[in-house]
């Protein structure tokens, strides 16, 4: 048995990675207004113009929307996959439970009514003062068998 405190599970939240990319968004934009960048990368492309390289920023633009709608179902198929492998699990320990207890209920069952018997064959034994039944020993014997053999089979079963 472990002796460290559970791990607290951290949920992830879209809105917390929306907020992440919007910040990340506003600082290349203050990086790219300082430098003037966009009119740099406009004069370097104009000796492009047949690759019509100034329609790319809104290529990207409508690529980089589509990869936030793409990752919000993603998050969100995810979310619900996780959900039912949760209630799974929750109902394997149940199926679990549920099992030991039947096994536990089925061994007192059988384990009780075999010792009753061993006791009653010795209760017989002593008050004959081991003379009278002949067959009390060999009876007692293969009760303790039987107990035996079903404790062993029950170790295998769990």
């Amino acid at each position: 048995m472990s002796t460290h405190p559970p791990r607290r599970i951290r949920r992830y939240s879209i809105w917390r990675d929306l907020a992440v990319a919007t910040a990340a968004t506003a600082v290349v934009a203050v990086f790219a207004a300082t430098t003037q960048f966009s009119e740099k990368l406009f004069t370097w492309s104009r000796g492009f113009e047949y690759l019509q390289l100034d329609e790319w920023p809104i290529a990207l633009l409508a690529f980089a929307v589509s990869m936030v709608v793409l990752y919000a179902r993603r998050h969100l198929q995810l979310r619900r996959a996780l959900d039912a492998n949760r209630h799974l699990v929750e109902r394997l320990i149940d199926v679990q439970e549920e099992e030991r207890r039947n096994i536990a209920r089925e061994l007192h069952d059988e384990l009780g009514q075999t010792l009753n018997a061993i006791k009653l064959d010795a209760l017989s034994l002593q008050a004959t003062g081991g003379a009278g039944d002949v067959d009390v020993a060999p009876r007692i014997a293969g009760n303790a068998d039987r107990v035996y053999r079903a404790a062993g089979d029950r170790k295998s079963v769990v």
